[in-house]
């Protein structure tokens, strides 16, 4: 069983805590700002709540409190978004896995700015899932190929983030790939389609945004 960091975000994310998260080892509950908005919503508990708390109602601030939550407040003028210090709170376990719960309806910046984030060097020692409300982003690196578990039939799109990706391969998708080149100036990889209720993709270099609709 994988030991996971779980860590909530502000913005829209599932409606209910997705059961599956039920099954993984969870070392740390983390959420960043108004996260702890969604957290409280599912009824987790949260560990740490980090971040200048300038979205974070104060009711929820104070339910926190009460349920034993640390809270650790950074001065609004800061060099990290309150998203890269719960990373950073993450990378204070040992756990295997990064989930991402919310997030979802956010500016674009700061949406891009996520999905770098997770895409990139800070985080490649995880596992890393983000679930919306209607979606689940996986993200594939050359050591970590990923697995995808859904409805024959339903949409899997690739996108390569910070640069191009090499050595795609891909099994049970409508247009399976095979040692491919995604290209992070094209958009080939949009809009696939499952055709099991299982498909497997790896890469060889680069990272690679796995975008599937639930």
């Amino acid at each position: 069983m994988q030991s996971t960091v779980l860590i909530y975000l502000s913005g829209t994310g599932p409606i209910r805590f997705p059961v599956e998260i039920d099954k993984l080892k969870l070392v740390k509950v983390i959420a960043a700002d108004s996260g702890i908005e969604l957290a409280q919503k599912h009824n987790t508990h949260v560990d740490v709540l980090v971040g200048d708390l300038d979205s974070a109602s104060e009711h929820c601030i104070l339910i926190a409190e009460k349920d034993g939550t640390e809270i650790i407040e950074f001065d609004i003028d800061k060099d990290f978004t309150d998203f890269e210090l719960a990373v950073a709170e993450a990378k204070t376990t040992d756990a295997e896995r990064l989930i991402i719960i919310g997030g979802g309806g956010l500016r674009s910046d700061h949406l891009l700015a996520n999905i770098s984030v997770l895409a990139g060097s800070h985080t490649e020692e995880f596992i890393v899932d983000i679930y919306f409300e209607n979606e689940i982003l996986k993200i594939c690196r050359n050591n970590q190929p990923r697995n995808i578990y859904g409805k024959i039939g339903s949409l899997v799109s690739l996108i390569p983030v910070n640069g191009d990706v090499q050595g795609v391969t891909t099994n049970n998708l409508k247009w399976n790939l095979e040692n491919e080149k995604l290209s992070s100036s094209r958009a080939l990889g949009i809009s696939n389609v499952l055709l099991d209720n299982e498909a497997d993709i790896e890469i060889k270099s680069g990272s690679l945004l796995i975008v599937q609709q639930i």
